[in-house]
């Protein structure tokens, strides 16, 4: 089995300046008995937050701030699992980067695959976009609801 070398951790997002430091800071403050799988179980359940908030966004907008905890859920999850691993030096280098890309393909896929099927459905053009008196079909107001997908 070869040896794996040691890397250098790249986060050039707009907010890496105050996000690295902010994970740190909660790494160091985590109880013992968080663990990151435990922390990737919750950016799990928070991606499956999203997806029911989407869902339950036909009957009434105000699910959509139910998906928005969910995204900070699954951020809070995922983005300290890894953070807490290397604070306190138990890192699996092999199996965590594949636990980490695995379970943020399948968060990505669920939540993509609700979207694309409200979209595909117009299920999300429905009832409280009536109500807003928002009509998706008018050409003042076209551009604002298209939404290109694949296939």
């Amino acid at each position: 089995m070869s040896k794996i070398q040691p890397h250098t951790r790249i986060n050039d997002i707009l907010l890496a300046p105050l996000e690295k430091p902010a994970l740190q800071w909660l790494a160091a403050r985590m109880p013992s008995w968080v663990s990151p799988d435990l922390l990737t179980l919750f950016g799990i359940f928070g991606a499956i937050v999203i997806l029911f908030a989407y869902l339950l966004a036909n009957w009434t907008p105000g699910f959509l701030w139910l998906a928005s905890l969910g995204l900070i859920i699954n951020w809070f999850g995922d983005s300290l699992d890894g953070t807490m691993a290397r604070y306190r030096q138990i890192e699996r280098p092999k199996y965590g980067f594949f636990v980490d890309h695995t379970v943020d393909s399948l968060n990505e896929v669920l939540i993509r695959r609700v979207q694309l099927f409200l979209v595909r459905n117009e299920l999300l053009k429905t009832k409280w976009m009536k109500r807003m008196a928002i009509n998706p079909e008018s050409k003042s107001m076209s551009k604002k609801f298209t939404i290109n997908t694949i296939g």
